[in-house]
């Protein structure tokens, strides 16, 4: 793997644009068997078979696809307008780019999130692989970051989530087993996700939690996906913890990161937690027009 992400351009580069720039980051973009695959080839380490089933209800199926359709849809509308989506090629099942480095597994826990590197990764050889790419794409994405946003532009961190909030014992090397025990028997006693949340809070506790986008972007949100019946919440199943490395970018450039949710059986239209998931192409389609005109188009 010579570098582990890929970087798409729809419109003119950077630079060159007629509007102001997007950036669309997909930091959890390694979605396929294949991609999960060639990264476990890589590695030295002896890790359980069952994290493959940590890895198909974990990783934001179509959220690659997403992102390439808002894409189309912004430049469609507006030829001139520079659209950059960056999307990880490294599973997080090993490593998480949407972390900061060195976070612990405490203090991701307590930020209601899962960690960094994964406490099943003990190889040094590993440690030393993952932590590379880890440092090799924000040392790509850092850059865009701030091209995008001091010429006036906007950058979306995707992501998408199963439809239920599962709660399981512990994350260690048997999550594989423990997500098969948790989706096992009656599921629906787990919460159901909201099908669109915005994650524009920093904290969990109270309505006069802070705000850390302009509070407009969910009115609009909530306008487009209102005709597809479809809710939009307010950092409902997650805040923006400082852990991560969104919150980071969002920190620098305050009124221009997005970080957004989407329930991925809106995208392939039902859903299974142990394989994977086609995308569906109208769905996907209907759902990128709403975001497009909510976040890029109004």
């Amino acid at each position: 793997m010579s570098d582990p992400f890929r970087i798409i351009q729809f419109g003119p580069r950077h630079g060159q644009s007629n509007g102001s720039p997007v950036l669309i980051e997909v930091a959890h973009g390694a979605t396929t068997m294949l991609q999960y695959a060639r990264t476990l080839g890589l590695l030295r380490g002896l890790y359980p078979t069952s994290l493959l089933d940590f890895f198909l209800v974990n990783t934001d199926q179509g959220a690659p696809e997403l992102a390439m359709e808002i894409g189309r849809q912004i430049v469609d509308a507006h030829p001139g307008r520079s659209v950059t989506i960056m999307i990880a090629e490294v599973p997080r099942t090993f490593i998480d780019f949407n972390r900061i480095p060195g976070v612990t597994a405490e203090a991701a826990k307590a930020g209601g999130v899962t960690p960094g590197l994964q406490p099943w990764v003990t190889n040094p050889d590993d440690v030393k692989l993952l932590t590379g790419f880890h440092r090799a794409y924000h040392a790509k994405l850092g850059p865009i970051v701030d091209q995008v946003c001091e010429a006036g532009g906007t950058m979306l961190a995707l992501h998408t989530y199963a439809p239920r909030s599962v709660d399981v014992e512990a994350i260690d090397e048997r999550i594989g087993e423990r997500m098969r025990e948790a989706w096992s028997g009656n599921v629906e006693r787990w919460p159901l996700r909201p099908e669109i949340d915005l994650i524009g809070r920093d904290k969990w506790e109270g309505d006069d939690r802070p705000w850390m986008v302009v509070p407009a972007v969910l009115t609009r949100l909530r306008a487009e996906f209102l005709p597809l019946e479809l809710e939009v919440a307010d950092s409902v199943s997650y805040h923006l913890a400082d852990v991560t490395m969104a919150r980071q970018y969002r920190d620098r450039y305050p009124e221009q990161v997005i970080c957004l949710e989407v329930r991925r059986d809106l995208l392939t239209g039902w859903w299974l937690p142990f394989a994977q998931m086609i995308p569906d192409s109208f769905r996907i389609r209907r759902i990128g027009e709403a975001l497009a005109h909510a976040l890029f188009l109004f």
